[in-house]
């Protein structure tokens, strides 16, 4: 009889709990706040329209600005994924020459000399030495072919 004692009184105390905390749920609460009706709450009273006007107008000129000073940044971007697929493609194939010889472009730029300089501690420096010589895609296919 202990023993059922001992596992009842914890499931009724439980019960009980339950009961009362839905039951207390049920109530209305005495300090509840009533809900803002919409037209109060997303109209203050009093709001002077002039900050906001000035914002609005700052904006419009902060979103112009952007599109001129960014402008050359999205196309650099819109190049880069241009290069990027076809350094992947550049990666897959077995001979990535004729591959590159493909590549659509109106006119290649390459150094035509480099320069190697010793530093202190080891260290090699390898830098462009002469100009650049600018190639026709024609040479171009030449040359990688």
């Amino acid at each position: 009889m202990n023993r059922r004692l001992r596992v009842l009184v914890p499931v009724l105390v439980a019960l009980l709990a339950l009961a009362w905390w839905g039951n207390w749920r049920g109530r209305s609460r005495p300090f509840a706040v009533a809900p803002v009706p919409a037209e109060r709450r997303f109209a203050p009273v009093g709001l002077d329209r002039k900050p906001l006007t000035q914002l609005e107008a700052y904006e419009g000129i902060a979103a112009a600005a952007d599109a001129g000073v960014w402008l050359p940044e999205r196309m650099a971007e819109r190049y880069e994924e241009t290069v990027v697929q076809f350094w992947d493609a550049l990666r897959m194939v077995e001979l990535p020459l004729e591959l590159l010889a493909e590549f659509p472009a109106n006119q290649f730029k390459l150094p035509t000399g480099w320069e190697r300089r010793e530093l202190d501690h080891g260290i090699v420096r390898y830098g462009l030495s002469g100009g650049v010589e600018t190639l026709t895609p024609g040479s171009w296919r030449a040359r990688a072919h």
